[in-house]
This record gives structure tokens, sequence and C-alpha cells, in this order.
């Protein structure tokens, strides 16, 4: 995607919309929807979506159902600008199908675009303004983040994807995730949502996440004490390498473990059974040495 041309009005965009979002929810729907009348912000793409009707699971245009949503979302201004740029990827990705049925594929990946080309016109004006309360950088990296992946699928949450977001966000960004889509889906049909399967999932994924840190803490605190994990620490032993990967007794088994030690004590690997027999089958693959 093109990235968007630096405009002279960009700080005036950021101070508004920052001033609009601190506004009480009762107030928040009446002064989103006047700066949009009025706004140049992404003016293109907002305007385009109040064209577009709502359909089989929204009540809203996807202008409307962006400002019910940043309504909707709890926390501060850095949450409610995601939440109201969080469809804005809609504009420039809608089709419609033979039967009339309208879909905006990865609109969720072109609104990433769409958002972070708008961070990268700041200059230092709009930095300074950002950064009375939060670093700029920090702030764009989070709010890109959660309008690229809210739509991810709850029902398959995948270790890698976890894995990702746990070392580019952190925990709490993974947990407003999980918020943004409950705002997502209040604002839209909500006789057709399953708000369970959202805390289900939530449960499930900071489970995973809060313990995984924990085992990082804990690994990089013995490396500061010079206590660095041995053979014998290691969340896998040669008995595991052999039932769990099909390996043979063997000179393997010992180059497998040690590779497994030196990554470990490098911080590379954190030493949890999942991620150590993942690293085992990429290191068979790699190396001349096969089970």
């Amino acid at each position: 995607m093109t990235p968007l041309p630096p405009r002279p009005n960009a700080r005036a965009d950021i101070q508004t919309i920052l001033r609009i979002l601190q506004c009480e929810p009762l107030e928040l729907e009446e002064a989103l929807t006047g700066y949009i009348d009025n706004m140049d912000l992404f003016p293109e793409q907002y305007m385009r979506m109040r064209q577009y009707p709502g359909g089989p699971f929204h009540l809203y245009d996807p202008t409307k159902h962006c400002i019910i949503c940043a309504t909707l979302m709890k926390g501060d201004v850095e949450k409610r600008l995601a939440a109201f740029l969080h469809d804005v990827g809609k504009a420039d990705t809608r089709t419609v199908d033979e039967d009339g049925g309208a879909h905006y594929y990865k609109h969720d990946e072109v609104g990433a675009d769409i958002a972070l080309a708008w961070f990268k016109s700041f200059g230092p004006d709009e930095h300074a303004a950002l950064n009375n309360w939060i670093d700029a950088g920090i702030f764009a990296v989070r709010v890109v983040g959660w309008i690229r992946w809210h739509m991810f699928d709850m029902e398959h949450l995948h270790t890698k994807m976890l894995d990702r977001w746990l070392d580019t966000f952190g925990i709490e960004w993974i947990d407003v995730l999980f918020d943004l889509r409950r705002a997502d889906w209040s604002a839209a049909r909500t006789e057709l949502c399953d708000f369970d399967l959202i805390e289900k999932a939530r449960t499930t994924a900071l489970a995973y996440v809060r313990t995984r840190d924990a085992e990082r803490q804990r690994d990089e605190a013995m490396r500061k004490d010079g206590k660095a994990p041995t053979l014998k620490d290691l969340a896998v032993n040669g008995t595991a390498l052999i039932t769990e990967l099909g390996m043979e007794k063997g000179p393997a088994v010992g180059l497998a473990l040690h590779y497994l030690q030196k990554e470990v004590n490098e911080g590379t690997l954190t030493n949890n059974p999942e991620t150590l027999l993942a690293a085992v089958r990429r290191w068979i693959d790699q190396t001349v040495v096969k089970p």
C-alpha cells in the first residue's frame, strides 16, 4: 500500500483525536461523529465507509461501527484509538459477491498499513504531542498491532502466534486484544456473538503467556546469577527425545541435549518441553545427524 503523504495538519489531527478520546463514553459517540464530519484524518476512508450498509453481522455502516466500538472499549485513549481505527481498512477492501454479499478480506492487514503510514508521517511536533504522556514509538506499535490482529481466530490459538505476541507486545497487550474483540462484537449484532468464547480464549491465552513469561524470567535470572541450566535442569531428557521424536539411543541424543543446553543458556530458547522438542526437530533437519 502506498503510504499516506505527510500532512501539515497532522499535529492537529493527533491532538484533536486524543482530546476527543478522553471524553466520557456517553459523550464520545457524539464527539467522534462530529469529528468525522469535519476531520482531516482519513477522510476518504471514513466518508466512503459511511456509504456501506450494515450486513448480517453488523448493525451499522463501518464508520458508525468504529465509533460505537470506541465508545465501548475499556481503557485509555491508546486503546480507544485502536478501536476507532480497527476497521479503517474496510474502505479499501470491500468486494461484493454475486449474491450481493459484502466482504472485506484482509481489512485488518490493510487497516494496519494505513495506521502505520499515518504514524510514520508524524514529524517532531506530532511525536512531542504523544510523548507528553506515552512513548510515541511504543504507542504506534501497540495500536497498529491491535488493528492488525483484531480478527485473529480465537478457536485455534497457536502457541507460535502467542509467543510472537508475547515477544513483540507483552502480556497486557494480549489481554487488551480480547477487550477489543469484545467491544467489536458488542457494537455488532450481539445475538449472533458468543461472548463466552472470548473469555474462554482469553483465559487459555493468558495462562499460556504468563507461564511462558515466568519461564523466561526464571531462565534470565539464572543466567544473571551465573547459575546456567545444566543438562539435568533441561525440561526434556534423552528419554523424551527418544519417545517423542523417535531418536535412536546413541551420540545424536547427547548432541541434541548439549545443543539445547547451549541455546537455553544463551537465552535463545525457553526451557519448557514444547519449545525444546520443537527446537530439536529443527536441529535434526539442519544437521547431518539423523535420529
